[in-house]
């Protein structure tokens, strides 16, 4: 359904009824609630039926719609937030979707200079982007607030499907149409300096 007053709508996934609108119009009367379909903006991935997108943390009430309205069969949580990752776990299942985990921890940025930190996170890129390239995925990124760690996360495979610097931060801003924070230049160039470079030596020394 296509109505202007939404075009620009800013999709709170983390309220259970952010994919529900109460009419008021005349012609509604008498229907309590109407699911609406506000944008969300994806990136299809080059060389892949995948694309990607990213947001705050969902609403596990909003998972089945998520996935009738906008395909989403994948997701990936930056959070560590022991009690609804449990509780995701369950409701993934049950909706047939992918769940991918990342313990991302922006707070202590020069931990993942030591070996160990960056190494599991190089993994766990390396393996998200995989299956992104082989199966037709339609993946949310998510965190809390759906900011930085999403945006790095986001930043991180989109120079892996060789979009440069430049492309991946235009690419980022477009998609954070639908957010209202930024999610930090610092963060984006201490990972270009410090981590980029290994992540891609290493996807073209096991891929290519």
């Amino acid at each position: 359904m296509k109505n202007s007053r939404y075009e620009n709508f800013y999709v709170d996934l983390s309220h259970p009824r952010a994919l529900l609108r109460d009419f008021d119009d005349h012609e509604y009367e008498g229907i309590e609630d109407i699911i609406i379909c506000p944008i969300i903006l994806f990136h299809q991935l080059k060389n892949s039926y995948s694309k990607i997108t990213f947001n705050n943390e969902p609403s596990l009430d909003n998972l089945s719609i998520l996935k009738e309205v906008y395909g989403i069969n994948s997701i990936l949580s930056c959070i560590n937030h022991k009690n609804y990752l449990e509780n995701l776990d369950y409701m993934v299942e049950i909706n047939s979707i992918l769940n991918f985990k990342i313990n991302l921890n922006l707070q202590k940025l020069n931990d993942f200079k030591k070996g160990n930190i960056k190494q599991i996170f190089i993994d766990n890129m390396l393996n998200v982007y995989e299956k992104l390239m082989n199966e037709n995925l339609t993946l949310l990124i998510h965190s809390a607030s759906g900011d930085m760690k999403t945006g790095i996360v986001l930043y991180s495979l989109l120079r892996l499907n060789g979009e440069s610097k430049e492309d991946s931060i235009e690419l980022i801003r477009f998609l954070k149409k639908q957010k209202k924070k930024t999610i930090g230049d610092f963060n984006i160039e201490f990972f270009e300096k410090n981590i980029i470079p290994d992540l891609l030596n290493q996807y073209t020394s096991k891929y290519q």
